[in-house]
Parts: structure tokens; C-alpha cells; sequence
């Protein structure tokens, strides 16, 4: 069985208000389904990202052995294909997530399509837009979620007198809180998904030696530099409208390092 995926993603800003529309059809061009979603704040180039892994995620209910991508974004084709090299960080991840979504089926292909082809996806991803607008979707102030992760680890702090200088042990626990200003489905993040994520980039860390790990080969694992690369890598995780906070490592129950990546 092939599926066949029109995905379209705007952004009213670039970087703005963005969405996500698509319609899934068989072989024989009978529509399955069809989606239209606001995903908060986004580039136009995130948007069309966030469409294919959408179309992915809801091909495979249909269990087809081939799905067929169309969409009107040349660059976006190029860049998923591999012909065009992708620099953003940001679409790095999303290109991760399209590669491990591609995985679950025996081939997908991306194919370019004219705009007026391209129509329906493309009415679907506005009206999303004008809906949201209608909603007042984004907010004044901002929403932070909190999640709260542990891990083990050994090491030692270079050009450091005291005794930690020596290799001891730690049992930290990490907290991270991300922010936004607009809301998808009524959220800002899946909790759920906000502490996978945190469980996700620990477990990096836990019961390793860290002065091992490429990162602190040069430079010391205090808990400072732990702050920046967890913050790095959450931000990596989160969706376009959300980024990271804070992250505060705790050393003890009564002690601990904060580092707000905003203010560098």
C-alpha cells in the first residue's frame, strides 16, 4: 500500500504565528484524512519541517509500505534529500525526527510540487493561522514547565586546589524550566514529552565518568559548564515556540548552580 502526504507550513512573521496543514490520500487519490494545526511560534522553514513530521507520524496508523511527501518547498526537498545542507541547529533536530520517522517505512520520497497543486494543504495550514488569530492564541506574559531529572556520575575539576580536584562521585539532580508565549492545544509543552526529553539528555551523563566525555576533554565538569551543555541540549529537544529557561543543578538539597541561557 503507498500513501500519498500534500503537507504546507507557514509563518505569519518568519519567525511568528505558524502552522501546519496536509492531506492524506491513497494511490487512487481518495482522501484519508485531513490535518490543520497551529504549532506557536515558528519559521517559515520550521512550519514546513513540523508539516512532514506530522504526515509521518499519521501515515503510519495507515500501515502503507511506501509514502510519498509532496510539497510546494524546493529547499525543503533539497535539504530532507540531502542535496542542500542544513546549518540551522534548530532544523537540524527536525530533520532527525523526519529521518527516524522514515525509518518505519520500507521507502519515502520527497517530491516537489507546484503551488496550485499544493492547494488544499496550503488552505488547511491558514485557516489554522486565522483560527488561532481569532483565539488570541498568544498571551502576554509567558508560561513556564518544570521538569525535574537525577543522575550519577564520577569526576574530577581541573585547575581546581581543593578536594575536588581528586575523583569523587555525585548524585545531582537537575531541574530545567522552558518558557513561551503562545499555546498549542491549549499548551505550552506535554509534560509528558518535557520529561522524556530531560531523561533523554541525562542519561548521557549518568554513571559516566565525565572528564571522559568529548565535551569536558578540554574544559572542566563543574557544574556551571553542566548548566550550559544541558540547556544546549534541551534546546535542541524543544519545539520552536519553546526554549529553555533555566537550569539549575544541585550539587546537595541545599545547594546549587542556575544558569539562564537568555542572558548571555
Amino acid at each position: 500500500m503507498k500513501v500519498i502526504v500534500y503537507t504546507d507550513g507557514a509563518s505569519r512573521g518568519n519567525p511568528g504565528p505558524a502552522a501546519i496543514g496536509g492531506v492524506i490520500l491513497t494511490e487512487d487519490m481518495q482522501v484519508l484524512e485531513k490535518f490543520s494545526e497551529i504549532i506557536g511560534q515558528a519559521t517559515n522553514n520550521q512550519a514546513e519541517y513540523q508539516a512532514v513530521i506530522e504526515a509521518l507520524n499519521r501515515a503510519k496508523k495507515y500501515k502503507p509500505d511506501e509514502v510519498e511527501i509532496r510539497t510546494d518547498s524546493e529547499l525543503i526537498v533539497r535539504q530532507i534529500s540531502g542535496q542542500y545542507k542544513v546549518n540551522s541547529e534548530t532544523l537540524k533536530g527536525l530533520l532527525d525526527k523526519i529521518n527516524n520517522l522514515s525509518s518505519s517505512f520500507n521507502k519515502v520520497k520527497f517530491v516537489h510540487v507546484k503551488r496550485e497543486e499544493n492547494s488544499e494543504a496550503d488552505r488547511l495550514c491558514n485557516r489554522a493561522l486565522d483560527l488561532s488569530e481569532k483565539k488570541n492564541t498568544p498571551v502576554k506574559g509567558k508560561f513556564l514547565a518544570t521538569a525535574i531529572g537525577k543522575f550519577d556520575c564520577a569526576h574530577f575539576l581541573r585547575d581546581y586546589e581543593g578536594k575536588c580536584a581528586k575523583l569523587h562521585g555525585h548524585t545531582y539532580k537537575v531541574e530545567v524550566s522552558v518558557y513561551g508565549t503562545s499555546l498549542n492545544k491549549g499548551m505550552l509543552i506535554d509534560l509528558v514529552e518535557l520529561k522524556k526529553s530531560l531523561k533523554e539528555v541525562l542519561q548521557e551523563f549518568d554513571h559516566k565518568y565525565l572528564n571522559e566525555l568529548d565535551y569536558f576533554k578540554e574544559i572542566s565538569p563543574t557544574a556551571e559548564n553542566l548548566c550550559i551543555l544541558i540547556a544546549e541540549k534541551m534546546n535542541e529537544k524543544m519545539p520552536p515556540n519553546v526554549r529553555v529557561e533555566y537550569v539549575k543543578v544541585y550539587e546537595s538539597d541545599d545547594s546549587f548552580i542556575s544558569y539562564y541561557p537568555s542572558l548571555r
